[in-house]
């Protein structure tokens, strides 16, 4: 959709962040990725794709009130739905 981006690589990545409503959390190489604090930190809401994600701080923090968790195998079973969920 022209509404999203999907880049290996963005000069422009922090500010497309903040011009961003909802940011996608890929599962990375560890349990937990530091790209939830970069949507954090840009004011979008993370959407995170993964199965396996170890929140920081999860015995203080109550991450489901703000961000959204989806299976990673919605993303290949389902991709066209996820923008439907978001709207």
């Amino acid at each position: 959709a022209a509404d999203v981006l999907v880049a290996a690589f963005s000069p422009t990545y922090d500010a497309e962040m903040k011009d961003s409503i909802f940011c996608f959390i890929p599962r990375g190489n560890t349990p937990w990725t530091r790209r939830i604090f970069d949507a954090i930190i840009s004011g979008c809401i993370p959407v995170v794709l993964s199965n396996a994600i170890v929140f920081p701080f999860e015995s203080l923090l109550d991450w489901s009130l703000f961000t959204i968790k989806l299976p990673e195998s919605y993303v290949v079973t389902q991709p066209k739905n996820i923008i439907g969920l978001l709207r």
